[in-house]
């Protein structure tokens, strides 16, 4: 088996992604709360990026008194 360093990335997600036997939770789901799809799932969004929920609702009720 050549390019094992490539390959091995591969399988530590995986193995990070499958749940545990004894938690029943994969080591993703234990230490960030989500279990990714893609290694992409764990890169942080920017904070400029990010929906402000109170401000949606605040446009909602907004809309809603205009109506």
């Amino acid at each position: 088996m050549r390019e094992w360093d490539i390959k091995l990335s591969h399988a530590e997600f995986t193995y990070n992604r499958s749940p545990s036997y004894a938690t029943s939770h994969s080591s993703f789901e234990i230490c960030c709360d989500l279990n990714p799809l893609t290694p992409l799932d764990l890169v942080p969004i920017p904070q400029e990026s990010k929906v402000s929920f109170k401000a949606e609702e605040r446009a909602k009720v907004t809309k809603k008194l205009r109506e």
